[in-house]
């Protein structure tokens, strides 16, 4: 059975399996990619949009390609997968993507603790009157103005400070 566009479909008028799964491999792969890529070349920068940015994509990427092959969860995904695996490209292309995946952890796991500042033990919580980290750029949201936390925390007037991770 053909569509409109003269590709080949199942009963359901959708593609194969193993069109699909390929296209959805291709689509989170770029998306990776892309995301890794760009992370690499703005590491010395202000990296946590891009992070937002690509992590984000990827979420609704994801949940894009499980809604169109029917599956709720990684383990039901990784199922459909595996019972594709007499098609070697499958195979192939999903071992690519567990790889580029690791990546993406790896990745994501030096920038926590790039973020985190360089200390080997992230977990040790300062003691009771230890200088935290004022030379931290944040933004007034008032003003939309960004400068060192040590500049709010100035003077003798109470400060409400208020620290979002946004990365979406």
């Amino acid at each position: 059975m053909d569509g409109p566009d003269g590709t080949p479909t199942d009963l359901t008028g959708k593609p194969p399996l193993k069109d699909q799964l390929l296209d959805a491999f291709h689509k989170i792969k770029d998306l990776l990619d892309n995301g890794l890529l760009q992370i690499k070349q703005h590491r010395n920068t202000n990296f946590e949009s891009l992070i937002g940015t690509h992590g984000g994509s990827a979420i609704k990427t994801y949940g894009n390609i499980f809604k169109s092959l029917g599956v709720q969860s990684r383990e039901s995904f990784e199922g459909l997968v595996k019972s594709s695996f007499s098609h070697s490209v499958i195979q192939e292309n999903y071992d690519e993507l567990l790889e580029l995946e690791e990546e993406w952890d790896d990745t994501l796991h030096q920038c926590d603790k790039k973020l985190k500042g360089t200390s080997e033990d992230t977990n040790v919580r300062p003691e009771i009157g230890t200088k935290g980290p004022v030379n931290l750029v944040v933004t007034n949201a008032r003003t939309e103005k960004s400068a060192p936390l040590d500049v709010f925390l100035q003077g003798s007037h109470n400060t409400l400070l208020v620290l979002l991770r946004h990365f979406a």
